[in-house]
């Protein structure tokens, strides 16, 4: 299986849509009339976490957006410490460059929390929420530091190994549902020069204080 088969059957778009300035990679897919859903992925994801989402949606008759959020994947990378209101800032720029009032939002972990946030200030733009293991609702020192340091060593260490198991970190079972063609995206994107640059901002929120106090 790879991600060209979990995408077989419908017609799909991937490309740069200017939000707010910020360059963001999106996959689109599903009718234009249909009601929107934007997937968000967790912390260092990015779009192809949502491959096996995307044929069910469309199959329903949805409108489908996965993107690389701020700062993730091969969207851009603005050099700013990336904590919550500036995600739900950059996720509000491309709902307005899509033409989309509200839509349903499915956040795993980190968006999860974008989309609570979301939700919590500007209810109008969210018709639904569907969360999974949203992150924000604790502050646990030693998950932080878990997420914290086995990005940092996979990112900062050129093993690929080290990718293939912070993936595995990510999945009720690992060894069914992380591919190697997963985690050679993954790795990629770890490796690209502007993402290990930026990488503190990322990893901001993984510091306790900026978690504690509710960014």
């Amino acid at each position: 299986m790879s991600i060209w088969t979990d995408l077989t059957g419908v017609s799909f778009c991937v490309e740069f849509v200017d939000a707010g300035g910020v360059a963001t990679r999106a996959l689109t897919a599903g009718p234009v009339g249909g009601p929107p859903v934007v997937f968000l992925h967790g912390t260092s994801g990015h779009l192809e976490a949502f491959s096996r989402n995307i044929v069910p949606h469309v199959e329903a008759g949805f409108r489908c957006h996965a993107i690389d959020m701020l700062g993730h994947g091969y969207t851009a990378k603005p050099d700013y410490p990336y904590e919550i209101p500036r995600y739900v800032e950059h996720l509000v720029a491309y709902l307005d460059a899509q033409g989309i009032e509200a839509a349903h939002f499915v956040g795993e972990s980190l968006g999860g929390w974008v989309a609570g946030w979301l939700a919590s200030e500007q209810p109008e733009r969210v018709a639904s929420l569907q969360l999974v293991a949203a992150g924000g609702t604790k502050a646990n020192p030693q998950i932080m530091e878990r997420i914290k340091s086995s990005t940092t060593k996979a990112v900062t260490e050129d093993d690929i190994d080290l990718t293939r198991k912070r993936l595995h970190l990510l999945m009720y079972d690992g060894d069914k549902d992380v591919s190697e063609e997963l985690v050679e995206i993954r790795h990629a994107i770890y490796h690209h020069p502007d993402f290990i640059a930026n990488l503190h901002n990322l990893l901001c929120l993984q510091e306790r204080w900026r978690s504690g106090n509710g960014t």
